[in-house]
């Protein structure tokens, strides 16, 4: 499955999204500046998370 960060190209990192809640959050926390991050599934659904679905 590949993953999209919400952030420009220049810094996304997205073989270095952790997928447990608590890492996603601290993740998001350490990159104020990201949107969120995308992950696009091979059947083309895809699924978004944003930093506001953690109150940040």
């Amino acid at each position: 499955m590949a993953v999209d960060i919400a952030a420009p190209s220049c810094c996304a990192e997205p073989e270095k999204a952790p997928l447990d809640h608590d890492g996603l959050r601290a993740w998001l926390l350490a990159h104020p500046d990201w949107e969120g991050v995308v992950w696009h599934h091979p059947d083309g659904r895809m699924a978004k998370l944003k930093r506001r679905d953690f109150l940040l």
